[in-house]
């Protein structure tokens, strides 16, 4: 809560019954820098836990705040976030309405309800009949916007709740003397439409359906309308199409997917280690300019060339875990193209990789395998405490932090002072002019100056430039 104004911390921790909109602010600061005090107070009044931090992080990027805070604002878990990635043909250009629909959402189940609903239904009627479902039983009983009509009784029977009575022009039909009937907005008979059956004018409803004529049983009226409304659904379809692609990807789309990420992996190892090379080398090293910058070349080649091997190692070796599921095994594969298509697969893909790329000792390799094992620790740690795991349940970050902090400080100076041979070169370097260098001054007055840098950095920070 540092980061908050006085007003903003009193607005996220008014009429509070627990420290839950606290740690929310916090959690939420910390995984985005960038957003105001102000919208993490919104966010976060009344929270019992860190999710709305957890769920606006990973709601929609084109989201605006407002709309991040109305869907996240009291979440339960990141379930309102992946109900609005949900693809609802009728409302997709409306995030307004799916924020509506999906808010306070424990599953994606409102998503799929309104996926399966009338596509009839206007968006008010599909967020009341949809937005608490647990699953897709309240458009189930709906069914394409089809009315059961007859008594009052009947009526609360066969309709759902709050459902309003059918208006606008209708297509009637099923008309037992029994008072079962069944009504269509003409709109939804117009979508029952295929090349093979074209409804005309003086079809009955039974035709339309693909019926018996004077079929009377309401089980065969629905298995006949859902099957009917399935096959021209647009909500359907759209679920269709965005799956084909993750299914049906070409061997030469997982080969194009192996060289971009080949490039990539060179962009970015140039980019991280140009710089790195450039500080650490002309600031620690001796030697000529023509050294130095032959040893900044030298790490920045390697450092690309072993992460551009590795990933397209990795990507080569998913592509063939996923030839091998869907034909050898004949299994189907959800997952897009260049990804895992089973859990374990990044990890033996991982495995190979940083085998046969990362195993070989250099001081980049070493280095870079130092920097993940670090945090993949962390992420294991985090991983295992939100499973419930103990003793890593039981503790919160910020309060363990310290004792890590404390034990890993304590530990590398020990091995400094004690068995310095055994800390890397680059660390051992640092630590020599912290605090071996700092016992010898000859200079005088100016080996206690700060140096120009360093006096121009305290004058921005204290100028608030």
């Amino acid at each position: 809560m540092q980061r908050l104004d006085i007003n903003d911390a009193v607005a996220a921790c008014r009429q509070t019954e627990s420290l839950g909109s606290a740690e929310c602010v916090t959690e939420f600061l910390q995984a985005t820098a960038s957003i105001s005090g102000k919208i993490a107070a919104q966010l976060c009044h009344g929270a019992r836990n860190l999710e709305p931090a957890h769920c606006f992080k990973a709601s929609p990027l084109f989201y605006d705040d407002e709309l991040k805070i109305s869907l996240c604002k009291q979440a339960e878990s990141t379930a309102p976030a992946s109900c609005v990635e949900s693809v609802i043909s009728r409302i997709a250009n409306q995030p307004s309405a799916k924020v509506a629909l999906c808010r306070g959402a424990t599953t994606s189940a409102p998503a799929a309800c309104a996926i399966e609903a009338p596509f009839g239904m206007d968006e008010t009627n599909l967020i009341v009949l949809c937005r608490s479902a647990a699953s897709i039983a309240p458009a189930s009983v709906v069914y394409v916007n089809a009315v059961f009509i007859g008594s009052h009784a009947q009526q609360q029977d066969y309709i759902h709740r709050q459902q309003p009575a059918m208006q606008g022009p209708s297509f009637s039909g099923f008309v037992p003397p029994s008072s079962v009937l069944l009504a269509l907005p003409r709109p939804l008979y117009d979508l029952f439409t295929s090349n093979m059956d074209i409804p005309r004018a003086d079809m009955s409803a039974w035709a339309l359906l693909g019926l018996n004529e004077g079929e009377k049983s309401r089980a065969a009226i629905r298995r006949a309308y859902h099957r009917r409304s399935l096959e021209w659904h647009p909500d359907k379809w759209h679920a269709l199409v965005a799956a084909l692609p993750a299914q049906e990807g070409s061997m030469q789309d997982a080969v194009l997917a192996i060289l971009r990420g080949v490039r990539n992996g060179s962009f970015y190892g140039t980019k991280v280690r140009a710089p790195h090379a450039m500080v650490m080398i002309f600031l620690f090293q001796k030697g000529s300019i023509r050294q130095k910058l032959r040893g900044v070349v030298r790490l920045t080649f390697e450092h690309s060339k072993n992460l551009a091997l590795f990933v397209g190692v990795y990507k080569a070796v998913l592509a063939v875990l996923r030839v091998h599921k869907q034909h050898a095994l004949g299994q189907h594969v959800a997952s897009g193209v260049g990804k895992p298509g089973a859990h374990w697969h990044a990890a033996v893909a991982g495995g190979i990789g940083g085998y046969l790329v990362w195993g070989r000792y250099s001081s980049v390799n070493f280095q870079i395998v130092m920097y993940l094992m670090s945090r993949a620790l962390i992420s294991v740690v985090r991983v295992l405490a939100a499973k419930g795991y103990r003793p890593f349940a039981q503790h919160r970050f910020k309060h363990v932090y310290p004792l890590v902090a404390t034990v890993v400080w304590a530990g590398v100076m020990w091995l400094y002072e004690n068995e310095p041979n055994t800390l890397h070169p680059s660390l051992l370097k640092s630590m020599q002019f912290l605090y071996d260098e700092s016992c010898r001054w000859k200079d005088g007055l100016v080996e206690f100056l700060p140096s120009p840098a360093t006096t121009a950095v305290v004058l921005l920070t204290w100028l608030r430039i």
